[in-house]
């Protein structure tokens, strides 16, 4: 059984990913974060085998910055708060396991994440399949970097305008009765049109998408 000890400020991902990994056989989370400032006193208290740990958590935000405007701050603590976090806890526990995840296509990541001493990195725009994958091979001893990072552009297919209008409700946390009603269409056309915007994007869950294109940006609530 695999320990694995979720860090994710993003409450819709925290608990999607809590709900992925829970339902394998072989894994078994054991804590859920928000903050990577936590996580070591967790690791003491708990021992979790694997951690998936975020690069910018909430606790990073400082000045009324955001995620974007800070992540261009080169010499930002904020930047580097989730691999700080990796290099304390393997100082200590050099047993545990440590994948980084990030939705931000910044190549320092990657690189700061090995010299931290991660032995996986993964973008949150990855299948699930694909990150059972890499969290079992992690485990296994076999480290996954990225060969190649994405641009916002690959990131943002182009969406309809029902498409985008729906996005929008979902990120409202809208359920799927207000916005049949709210469009006056019916549930299989809603249904059509998730599965449409998933195939678009390549995920597996509408809400982990939802979750991604707002953090980034891409997709305003509001809007």
């Amino acid at each position: 059984m695999i320990r694995i000890l979720i860090v994710e400020d993003m409450t819709m991902l925290r608990e999607a990913l809590t709900t992925i990994l829970s339902d394998e056989k072989d894994m078994q989370v054991v804590g859920a974060l928000e903050h990577a400032g936590d996580a070591l006193e967790f690791c003491r208290e708990n021992r979790p085998d694997l951690i998936l740990m975020d690069v910018l958590t909430d606790d990073n935000l400082v000045n009324g910055g955001s995620h974007r405007e800070l992540a261009q701050e080169e010499n930002s603590r904020t930047q580097i708060n989730g691999i700080s976090a990796t290099q304390e806890i393997l100082a200590e526990f050099p047993d545990t396991k440590i994948v980084i995840i990030t939705a931000f296509p910044e190549i320092t990541f990657i690189e700061a994440a090995k010299k931290a001493g991660a032995h996986s990195f993964v973008y949150k725009n990855v299948k699930n399949d694909l990150l059972l994958q890499i969290i079992r091979g992690t485990m296994a001893g076999y480290g996954t970097f990225p060969t190649h990072i994405p641009t916002l552009a690959t990131l943002s297919p182009k969406f309809t305008d029902r498409e985008m209008r729906i996005l929008r409700l979902l990120a409202q946390a809208r359920d799927r009765s207000f916005i049949e009603q709210e469009l006056s269409i019916s549930e299989g056309t809603l249904k059509a049109v998730i599965t449409g915007i998933l195939n678009k994007t390549g995920y597996d869950s509408i809400m982990q998408y939802v979750v991604y294109a707002v953090a980034n940006g891409l997709i305003s609530p509001h809007g």
